[in-house]
């Protein structure tokens, strides 16, 4: 299987309003965004997917959260979790082969979505 990835970062505050602890409190992280794309055939071109087809698609997602408080801008509760589910399927609506989509808060910090066959899963 061929696998190309992107990643994408930016800056936003968030806050958990669920948590009673620190994370419950409005701060800020150097977000990470990575799409990872997997198949077995490549096109006419020789690639799995386009870098450029990747940037056009997620460019205007990652700039209109840049600089923002995402508890306001995104309809979900802005945890790592919660956002690469949001992500992959904001991007696996428009590009074929999306497998895994991770976000990163911090250096050592993040969380993986990937959309599974029921057979991968079991």
């Amino acid at each position: 299987m061929y696998k190309v990835a992107k990643t994408f970062n930016f800056c936003a505050a968030h806050h958990n309003p669920k948590d009673t602890g620190p994370c419950g409190i409005n701060h800020g992280h150097n977000w990470a965004v990575e799409f990872v794309f997997g198949g077995n055939r490549l096109d006419g071109r020789g690639w799995l997917v386009a870098f450029d087809e990747i940037r056009t698609v997620v460019k205007p997602l990652i700039d209109a959260l840049d600089h923002s408080d995402l508890n306001v801008e995104l309809p979900i509760n802005p945890t790592c979790e919660n956002m690469a589910e949001w992500f992959h399927c904001k991007v696996a609506k428009v590009l074929p082969g999306l497998v895994e989509t991770r976000v990163t808060e911090r250096a050592g910090e993040w969380t993986t979505y990937a959309a599974y066959t029921s057979s991968e899963a079991a």
